[in-house]
């Protein structure tokens, strides 16, 4: 017996996962022994989160959860993935994923504008002829240190290409770069054809129209039943609110061209509305700076009429008609056109213009350079419309004394082919400086799209409070008299009716009196 026990010590000695025999010595006893191999178990390094006693502790607590049969089989899987939770990898095992690049995205978007179309477009020719060399334009721009970068310049040129094969307008330019708080505005200038003729139509329908008997409301009838019954009723306001602008015709002012606008050259190119003279009346009394979102609402006062489109297309109208700009002598106004009295912005290149030396056009007196665009007037248009020529049916309260002051002084700006030279200072700024390039000439404007004022902006005041009924006995409310106010009142009432009817009494005595006495008279 006792050798079969010093035997199965010595198997269990020698099968102990753990040896002792560096640490401590054979005289220890056992429960420090068990001690010292916890302590080991609970050892962690700087790169481990949890000690081998802790996943060991998961693992069994998880295979006497799950109690499985084929537990042995997955206990090496179950171990990675425990160890996966709480034991950061090594990067040694991982493998890096590159992100994709930044201009990445912006090459895909640019794949478009070099794809090459496999049919031939509706218009060949054309469209060619009409397109701007925008690489030319933004050259001589960068020999006067202005301009894009090279790459915006190449990618633009395609773009503007790209548009005039698939519209075909009859005129096209570049017309600027409107900067943005998010997004940056590109704009191009396009004169329509279809358009014209379009409007001309339009225009020709309305010449005739066929008027239906409108159907009378009810409301106007209980008016009508009121006014009838001649009842006092309360004052009523002689306001009437005022007629809208028309605006300018398409083809002429400052709807004589449409402009499209995108945020990026590799995006599509989208048609901005029309403007009206209250759009550009507004945009003359706010400062608002473009968001790159043609939606945006435009928070000001007094309130813009139109989202950020219309807000961007009026500086657009504005900007043009004080900025397009060509040497003198270069358009030159039909003669036939002058004869008939056209429209003034009737004008074409003039084909004997010889081009002046680099010099004369530098000048800094600016009179060799002339404005060829319209002059908006402050009411908005670029030709003066009279607000009182409604016919006299379509007013209510009409009166013949308005015949007299019908006519009004019509506004007036300076004509066309002005020189530079007439131009008012901004301050003591001069509003132009020159500098030497070439003899070729373009306008292009790249900027904020505000005007710059010289001194501080001083966004407009409330106005005052309408007043509809002015205040008077009419109007004005009474406090209602006491009990003794309407008793003193009935007596003084009932004195005064006692005196007049004394008054009458005695009235009619005398005149009885005197009917008598020429009674008499006559009989004698």
């Amino acid at each position: 017996m006792e050798e079969e026990v010093s035997s199965q010590n010595e198997r269990s000695q020698t099968s102990s996962p753990f040896s002792l025999k560096d640490n401590v010595s054979e005289t220890v006893p056992d429960s420090f022994t068990y001690l010292n191999a916890k302590c080991m178990l609970l050892e962690k390094t700087p790169k481990m989160k949890s000690s081998l006693y802790d996943h060991l502790a998961q693992l069994i607590k998880y295979i006497l959860k799950t109690d499985e049969e084929s537990i042995m089989e997955r206990l090496g899987e179950i171990s990675v993935k425990l160890k996966l939770l709480t034991c950061p990898v090594a990067p040694d095992f991982i493998k890096d994923v590159p992100e994709p690049a930044e201009q990445l995205s912006v090459a895909k978007s640019e794949v478009p504008l070099y794809q090459v179309q496999s049919k031939a477009p509706k218009f060949q020719t054309p469209a060619l002829t009409s397109c701007p060399d925008v690489a030319r334009v933004f050259y001589a721009l960068e020999q006067a240190g202005l301009g894009l970068p090279s790459e915006e310049v190449f990618l633009l040129a395609v773009s503007v290409k790209k548009f005039a094969s698939r519209k075909n307008p009859k005129k096209l330019r570049f017309w600027g770069k409107v900067y943005g708080i998010h997004k940056n505005y590109y704009v191009v200038e396009v004169e329509e054809e279809h358009r014209i003729r379009e409007m001309s139509q339009e225009t020709t329908e309305d010449e005739n129209p066929q008027k239906k008997p409108e159907p009378q409301s009810p409301l106007q009838e209980s008016d009508e039943a009121l006014e009838s019954l001649q009842i006092d009723l309360l004052p009523k306001s002689d306001w009437r609110p005022q007629q809208p602008t028309p605006p300018d015709e398409v083809g002429r002012g400052t709807n004589k061209a449409v402009y499209y606008v995108c945020n990026s050259p590799t995006e599509e190119w989208i048609k901005l509305p029309d403007v009206t003279p209250t759009q550009i009346c507004v945009s003359r009394q706010i400062r608002h700076l473009c968001t790159g979102d043609l939606e945006s609402k435009i928070e000001s006062f007094p309130p813009f009429p139109g989202v950020e489109k219309n807000y961007l297309r009026a500086q657009i109208a504005r900007i043009s008609a004080t900025t397009t700009i060509s040497p003198i002598n270069y358009y030159q106004f039909e003669e036939e056109q002058m004869e008939e009295n056209a429209f003034s912005e009737s004008f074409v290149p003039n084909p004997e213009y010889e081009p002046l030396s680099i010099y004369e056009l530098a000048d800094s007196s600016l009179a060799n350079w002339v404005h060829h665009a319209a002059y908006i007037l402050p009411q908005g248009r670029t030709t003066w419309w009279n607000p009182r020529t409604t016919e006299p049916s379509d007013l209510e309260d009409y009166d013949e004394d308005m015949e007299e002051t019908a006519e009004l002084e019509p506004e007036t700006g300076p004509p066309l082919l002005t020189p530079l030279s007439e131009d008012e200072e901004i301050g003591e700024i001069q509003p132009w400086s020159t500098r030497i390039t070439s003899q070729f000439f373009e306008n292009i404007y790249i900027g904020w799209a505000q005007k710059f004022l010289g001194t501080n902006f001083s966004p407009q005041p409330a106005p005052k409070i309408f007043e509809e009924f002015p205040s008077g006995p009419e109007v004005d409310e009474a406090d209602d008299p006491t009990a003794e106010e309407e008793a003193a009142w009935r007596a003084a009432q009932e004195e005064a009716t006692k005196k007049l009817a004394e008054e009458a009494e005695e009235h009619e005595e005398e005149e009885e009196e005197q009917e008598e006495d020429e009674g008499d008279e006559f009989e004698d």
